[in-house]
């Protein structure tokens, strides 16, 4: 430890390396690119079926080859204590496989960000819609009568362990779920 970059760290603190070998973190010179902020591409796909009067609408839509912080996987801790964190598997002496550094005020002087892979495929809208025929609703007076169920954001397939990878920052609400039953009238 004493010829470390980092000779305080203690077991369980956040480690640096030392990119250029001179014996000191220093952020200016040991910084290196892991990944794009920028995604590689953007891609969506959608798709309609109809069989008589029965439709299916379904859109796909994702990114690939993006890398986020997670500022949920930082911590603010003070002296020991935690606060506004996420359950996490700390390290401890007690627990020396953990996967997430020390609970302690100390752990990451670096303040060192955890960066993760962003990518994700999401099922954004699916629509089912029933058309009645226009021999039944002849009698009813109007020209068209369709009725619907729609949901929209009901699955998001990604590895990134925020809250949503389309969010700007992982701090406000991530997009909701939704269902929306509904009928159209035409006269």
């Amino acid at each position: 430890m004493d010829k470390s970059a980092q000779p305080t760290a203690q077991p369980g603190y956040v480690r640096a390396k030392d990119v250029d070998g001179d014996g000191v973190i220093n952020t200016s010179k040991d910084r290196v690119i892991i990944g794009q902020r920028d995604p590689k591409f953007i891609w969506g796909i959608t798709n309609t079926f109809k069989y008589k009067g029965f439709s299916l609408m379904v859109f796909f839509q994702g990114v690939q080859g993006v890398t986020k912080d997670n500022p949920l996987q930082d911590d603010n801790v003070f002296s020991d204590t935690r606060r506004n964190t996420v359950k996490k598997d700390w390290w401890s002496p007690t627990n020396p496989n953990g996967t997430h550094y020390s609970n302690d005020q100390n752990a990451n002087k670096l303040s060192v960000n955890f960066y993760e892979d962003a990518s994700f495929g999401r099922l954004k809208d699916i629509s089912f819609a029933y058309q009645l025929p226009a021999t039944l609703i002849s009698q009813l007076r109007i020209s068209g009568l369709k009725v619907y169920a729609t949901g929209r954001n009901l699955a998001t397939f990604t590895k990134y362990k925020g809250l949503d990878p389309e969010m700007t920052n992982q701090y406000g609400l991530p997009l909701q779920k939704e269902y929306v039953l509904g009928v159209n009238l035409t006269l």
